[in-house]
């Protein structure tokens, strides 16, 4: 009995069952073009666009200065041998605070006074010598008068030969020297009123130097010129000084303000709230904060830049320190047509988005300050470029540019 080999079988079934598997393995995938794509599009959250009116708050730096305050400096040379103040020391007008030794003072009044006394000498010395200009002018006159006549007298004798040439001759060198003496002595008397002016003039000048010695070594004891508080102290027992030297700086404490630079665009918000009327307040430091008033704004601009100086007054000058920094926060009047936002609707400085239609559109905004209330710190803008009633994105994306395609969830009222 023949028996069939059975391998080839079982390799053909085997091969079947394969092919079979790929069939129905190509029959169940999805047919291609049709497969659904996933939503690629980020979820943000927005806002909606509704202009109110808010206050505004704009942050910066103050410090605490003096509007009364001076440079105290030597007015004479010497050795400076006491000093009675200390910084921060307050002081009442008159009250000594240190002493220059008077010596090298007290030399130079000497010569001062040596310079008026000489020149008062030439004064007097002018005068005397006027006085006899006018009595040898009338000698001279005569003597002149007298030589003419010699002279026509000699003339009349050389016509009928009774003098010789070397008289006549004689007779005319006297009267040129006569006339010269005479004309040297009218110059001294024209010429006194002019040499006496200036010899007053020098004295004038002389006096006034004498004076003002005077008052140098005067204040040799440096008193203060007002009541109020040593700043800063430049000097100490021991040092010599020259006039102009700075000795030390007193400040006017009833007179402290705080000084801020402001942004121009900050300057002219305030300009136009004290123009229409309004009072600008501020609020100095946060752990006891210090209420302050504007007062005035510079008309001068920093040239290097831009900004100018703002000068707050506050209402009890004793709860401010001089030269301190603190952070002041500028409160502006609340005023329409603002929007408050939270600081992840900023993108960068000045641009926010719009959601429109599913995608983002760029705005340039105009930043006011901030806002501070029961939804914490927000930024308050201009809201005149936005849409009303639009949505304004409120989630910060990494890659944020205009026309990105974005699925509005969970908007905020």
């Amino acid at each position: 009995m023949n028996v069939r080999p059975r391998a080839p079988v079982i390799v053909m079934l085997i091969a079947l069952a394969i092919i079979a598997v790929g069939v129905v393995i190509a029959l169940s995938r999805p047919t291609p073009g049709k497969a659904a794509r996933p939503d690629s599009r980020p979820d943000v959250s927005a806002m909606r666009i509704v202009p109110g009116r808010y206050a505004v708050e704009l942050p910066t730096l103050g410090r605490v200065t003096s509007a009364t305050q001076s440079q105290l400096k030597s007015r004479v040379s010497g050795i400076v041998t006491d000093v009675w103040i200390r910084t921060g020391q307050a002081v009442s007008a008159g009250t000594p605070l240190l002493t220059v030794d008077p010596r090298d003072a007290q030399v130079v009044l000497s010569q001062r006074e040596a310079d008026v006394a000489e020149i008062r000498a030439l004064i007097a010395e002018e005068r005397i010598r006027h006085e006899a200009n006018l009595e040898a002018f009338e000698r001279e006159k005569k003597l002149a008068e007298l030589a003419r006549r010699a002279l026509v007298r000699q003339q009349r004798l050389s016509k009928t030969g009774a003098t010789s040439e070397d008289r006549l001759d004689a007779a005319r060198n006297t009267l040129q020297q006569a006339e010269l003496a005479l004309t040297a002595r009218k110059q001294s008397i024209s010429g006194h009123p002019s040499r006496l002016s200036q010899l007053e003039a020098r004295l004038k000048r002389a006096q006034a130097l004498l004076e003002q010695t005077r008052r140098d070594v005067a204040t040799a004891t440096l008193k203060a010129p007002f009541t109020g508080l040593v700043a800063s102290l430049s000097t100490a027992p021991g040092d010599r000084v020259q006039p102009g030297t700075p000795l030390l700086t007193l400040i006017d404490a009833q007179a402290l303000e705080v000084v801020a630079q402001i942004p121009e665009t900050w300057a002219l918000q305030l300009d136009a709230t004290v123009q229409a009327g309004g009072t600008v307040r501020a609020t100095l430091g946060s752990e006891r904060p210090v209420p302050l008033t504007l007062d005035r704004i510079a008309r001068v601009a920093d040239a290097a830049t831009g900004t100018r100086r703002a000068f707050f007054r506050p209402a009890e000058p004793d709860q401010l320190v001089f030269n301190q920094v603190h952070e002041l926060v500028i409160e502006l009047p609340p005023a329409d047509g603002r929007l408050a936002v939270p600081l992840s609707a900023l993108y960068g400085y000045d641009r926010v988005y719009e959601v429109a239609d599913g995608r983002l559109k760029a705005h340039r905004i105009n930043r006011l300050g901030r806002l501070h209330d029961a939804d914490g710190e927000r930024i308050v803008i201009d809201a005149g470029a936005l849409p009303e009633n639009g949505w304004l994105l409120t989630t910060q994306l990494p890659k944020a540019i205009d026309g990105l395609a974005v699925r509005l969830e969970a908007p905020e009222s």
